[in-house]
């Protein structure tokens, strides 16, 4: 799955320009199940860091945070979310004590990245008046993202994105100016996320992290498990229809047998065992034998179906050869991202006469 840009979860960012332990905002859209979810933090004080933050159930890691002059810090962290995050979910980092002030959170949503909280590296800066930088991050790797946000002291400023990096946020309150950006890598090296201010600020400073591309999962296989409905279908060589197609390797003795086909279309269901959102659009295949117990003889048509529920996700439509053969399927990526519960699928086969 490649590494996409999902939502931004806060598109006008605030900053509290008053002293508290805590700054927490609520989303304003939804993030995507199986996202990682970035929250960019600021603040002023001299001695107080940010201690952690919490919400939607998620588990968050502070990945970064960095000082600049007498109180200025900048922070990234990050959380996973592997059902996704509704809009209207309050997310709130937490202080070692009382801020003196400045106080700001943003959010966004990126797909596609390692669901661990071990990013490929992390960095910081405090250099710069006109322009801001997040620090180097060396080994990152093609496909990955690297996210990085700015600060500085600049009134009603703007920002713009060095060259490469997407701009998520840029606003401006009490003084202080912010900027969050990120980057799909195209190959592999080492990233400086950053930007330039309109005017020259002060007490500029960045953070910076990537997240490597999701690698791809071991395979899962999804095997019959239980009879949902059997037609005039019967189970030869097993006590079950789904038994008798749920074998690893493929065995002539053991399948599913119709009645003489009829022009009149008779179906069974079962229902398969479950597995995980694999978080990717490829690589979902489904394989079946159709044979006939004699050579010649009636054509028979039989329509495959992967249904989720009651939908279908996708179907095949085979005329039964007179020797057994298999069939391997391949769903389009949108047929894969339409599953949404990958413990609900079920297999359909359905014979006709024709």
């Amino acid at each position: 799955m490649a590494v996409a840009f999902d939502a931004n979860l806060t598109t006008a960012p605030t900053v509290e320009d008053s002293s508290g332990t805590t700054v927490a905002r609520a989303t304003v859209a939804a993030a995507a199940a199986g996202a990682r979810i970035f929250c960019l933090v600021g603040w002023d004080d001299t001695t107080v860091t940010l201690a952690s933050v919490a919400g939607g159930g998620l588990t968050w890691t502070v990945h970064v945070q960095a000082l600049a002059g007498a109180n200025r810090h900048v922070a990234i962290a990050s959380a996973h979310a592997p059902s996704g995050l509704a809009s209207a979910t309050t997310i709130t980092a937490t202080f070692s004590a009382t801020a003196a002030g400045a106080r700001t959170m943003a959010m966004f949503s990126m797909t596609g990245l390692v669901t661990g909280t071990t990013p490929v590296g992390t960095a910081s800066s405090t250099t710069g008046t006109t322009t801001w930088s997040g620090g180097t991050i060396a080994g990152v790797g093609s496909g990955d993202a690297v996210v990085g946000f700015g600060k500085t002291i600049l009134d009603a400023g703007t920002a713009t994105p060095d060259t490469g990096y997407t701009e998520v946020h840029d606003f401006s309150a009490s003084v202080r100016t912010h900027e969050s950006v990120y980057r799909i890598t195209a190959a592999a090296g080492s990233f400086t996320p950053g930007g330039t201010w309109s005017v020259a600020g002060s007490d500029t400073l960045g953070v910076a992290v990537a997240f490597a591309v999701l690698a791809g999962a071991p395979p899962q296989y999804l095997r019959p498990d239980g009879t949902t409905s059997a037609g005039l279908w019967v189970a030869v060589g097993a006590a079950t229809l789904h038994a008798s197609i749920s074998e690893a390797a493929a065995s002539d003795a053991e399948y599913a047998e119709s009645a003489e086909a009829t022009a009149t279309a008779d179906a069974f269901k079962v229902t398969t065992t479950n597995a995980t959102d694999p978080l990717v659009s490829t690589g979902h295949i489904v394989r079946y034998r159709l044979g006939k117990n004699t050579a010649a003889g009636d054509a028979v048509q039989v329509t495959v179906r992967l249904k989720q529920g009651t939908t279908v996700i996708a179907s095949w439509v085979r005329t039964v050869p007179d020797s057994a053969t298999t069939y391997t399927e391949t769903l389009t990526a949108a047929q894969a991202d339409s599953i949404t519960d990958y413990t609900l699928l079920d297999l359909e086969f359905e014979g006709v006469k024709i």
